[in-house]
């Protein structure tokens, strides 16, 4: 499920949002910092980082086509994670009020980016998920293995939920997306 936004839909975004390059080690949001835009990353690649307690992890990394920073435009909260330049980027940059004219729009553009942006949060959903399987994994087999277990399962008591309000705020989308379906 790694569908990318089509290039016909990436144009037509050209022209409500600013084109911006970023260079390496910048951070495109701040985990626990407010939202005011998210990006459709043109070019480049960055990763996504969750700090748990002194711990960073790198959970994902991600390129051309992805849209990183809209979780906290969708439901107004923190920044669930930092995002970090980690090969120059050229982005999209979908300001508060772009998105959320796109959000609340009946418009083709704007029911193909709602359709985006709920399945960048499910695969981000799938990512994470898989993610914490291969670490909890990773760290039984390891000498010493069961406190190293102990700590994992309260990285994954505070993963799952995150997850969980992902996943109704997902429930919430869907259901807007739904209601906004224009009749055949």
């Amino acid at each position: 499920m790694n569908q990318r936004m089509d290039p016909h839909t990436v144009d037509r975004l050209r022209a409500i949002a600013e084109t911006r390059r970023f260079g390496v080690d910048t951070y495109l949001c701040t985990q626990g910092k407010p939202g005011d835009c998210c990006y459709l990353l043109l070019a480049g690649e960055v990763e996504v980082r969750r700090a748990i307690g002194a711990e960073v992890l790198a959970v994902a990394r991600l390129g051309p086509g992805e849209l990183v920073g809209q979780l906290a435009l969708v439901d107004g909260g923190a920044r669930a994670a930092s995002v970090v330049v980690v090969v120059p980027v050229t982005a999209l940059v979908l300001t508060r009020d772009v998105f959320e004219t796109l959000r609340q729009s009946h418009s083709p553009l704007a029911l193909h980016f709602q359709r985006h942006v709920a399945l960048a949060g499910i695969r981000q959903l799938r990512h994470a998920t898989a993610h914490l399987a291969r670490l909890q994994l990773q760290r039984a087999h390891q000498p010493g293995g069961e406190p190293l277990l102990r700590r994992d399962r309260r990285v994954a008591t505070i993963t799952l939920a995150g997850l969980s309000e992902l996943s109704v705020d997902l429930q919430a989308l869907a259901r807007e997306l739904e209601a906004t379906e224009p009749p055949p």
